[in-house]
């Protein structure tokens, strides 16, 4: 693994906007301005309610993988594993953070993951290491689509939520490499629907606000809903104003660029550009 305790941070201010977030990949981080500040937040440990056997529809995704959908045979405990299956590690030379599967040789991560290369070492949580290339980036969405030639350590894949209407204090979970669910960590609240934050000079903005404590090396990793039907969001940074809160991007924000992508690969000039513009 390629990680650094050593964190190097770029201030960025902007009039108005008084708070500040932290973008959570490894080794570089960047401080980066909230809209609105948020200060004594309540949180409670989110206590999730007891669920068996549920059954679900691959008709209610927005946008899935062509193949039979698993999930549709699966409980509650075993979507999650499942799901989580799919997440792994992104690295690059001076960078390092998550992403998961969303189709048998395609995954997602964070623009700012594989910030200005090309290409990036995927390591699956048996510490097997395939090496997949950029096929879109978009800065505005902070989020990136990778494609791998050798699928044959690929276990699972994570079908994308457009269609999901979270309302706020509705459950979430994130799931990671190292994810234990046993363990509360994992499991938060939605605080608010819509914010928005300066990021790599660039406003985001209609971003999951969450009570979910992250840390370095989290970014790119999914949050799916307490049905554990599918991801609904992408972990991209963690507030440095409210201990304990972070943001996710949702799915709704970037899907139509995935279309785009799996349809029409961005070139390795168009990448490059795309990362001179921050």
């Amino acid at each position: 693994m390629l990680k650094t305790n050593s964190c190097t941070v770029f201030t960025v201010l902007f009039t108005g906007f008084t708070a500040g977030a932290v973008l959570i990949s490894g080794c570089a981080a960047k401080t980066i301005q909230e809209s609105s500040s948020f200060t004594d937040v309540e949180r409670e440990t989110p206590v999730l309610s007891e669920r068996s056997n549920l059954e679900f529809s691959a008709e209610e995704y927005a946008w899935v993988d062509k193949r039979e959908n698993p999930l549709d045979y699966l409980g509650w405990e075993e979507s999650l594993d499942y799901m989580n299956d799919a997440v792994v590690d992104v690295e690059t030379p001076s960078q390092y953070g998550q992403g998961f599967y969303i189709e048998e040789d395609k995954l997602l991560t964070n623009a700012h993951v594989i910030l200005n290369d090309l290409d990036a070492d995927i390591v699956n949580q048996h510490d097997e290491t395939v090496t997949a290339e950029v096929i879109g980036v978009s800065i505005d969405e902070d989020i990136a689509l990778l494609e791998v030639d050798d699928t044959e350590h690929v276990e699972s894949c994570i079908p994308l939520r457009a269609d999901s209407e979270l309302a706020e204090d509705d459950e979430i979970i994130r799931l990671d490499t190292n994810a234990d669910f046993d363990e509360n960590h994992y499991y938060g609240t939605l605080l608010e629907k819509s914010r928005s934050i300066y990021a790599s000079l660039d406003l985001q903005e209609n971003l999951y606000y969450l009570d979910l404590a992250i840390h370095g090396g989290d970014s790119g990793s999914p949050i799916v809903t307490e049905d554990a039907k599918g991801a609904v969001g992408v972990i991209t940074a963690r507030s440095d104003t409210v201990d304990g809160a972070s943001y996710a991007i949702p799915v709704n924000n970037f899907h139509d660029y995935i279309d785009k992508w799996f349809e029409t690969p961005m070139s390795e000039e168009q990448i490059l550009d795309e990362f001179s513009n921050i």
